[in-house]
């Protein structure tokens, strides 16, 4: 890949087509933000589309998020919270993804005195 990205957002609610996406390109491709609740989840995860899903916390409820979260860790995918809101909902998603995933992937885009919190309290869990 020419940018070397990490991953690449991108939003469908039609597996198949993200799926033909998917085979174009060895970028990582992270989805879901517009997904709520696991049903809607699943034909993703069962037709590994996704590589990193991105889960609305404060959309799907935290219970929901969570098991979210733990369906995605038998297809191998890596789970990333989107965060759009605030200060409390950038902890709430610190909380749901560190206590649940073997494989967290935090985005912290946070002002400097929270982002110092969240790392402290990342490498305290």
């Amino acid at each position: 890949a020419p940018f070397d990205l990490y991953w690449l957002e991108v939003e469908s609610l039609d597996p198949d087509a993200l799926l033909a996406a998917r085979e174009q390109t060895t970028t990582r491709l992270c989805h879901g933000e517009s997904l709520i609740r696991r049903e809607q989840f699943r034909p993703f995860f069962q037709k590994h589309v996704t590589d990193i899903v991105m889960l609305e916390t404060l959309s799907n409820g935290f219970s929901e998020t969570r098991k979210i979260a733990e369906m995605a860790e038998p297809y191998d995918v890596m789970v990333s919270p989107h965060n759009w809101m605030s200060p409390l909902g950038t902890m709430i998603n610190a909380q749901m993804i560190l206590s649940r995933c073997s494989r967290p992937r935090i985005r912290l885009c946070a002002p400097g005195r929270m982002r110092a919190r969240l790392r402290r309290l990342a490498t305290a869990l």
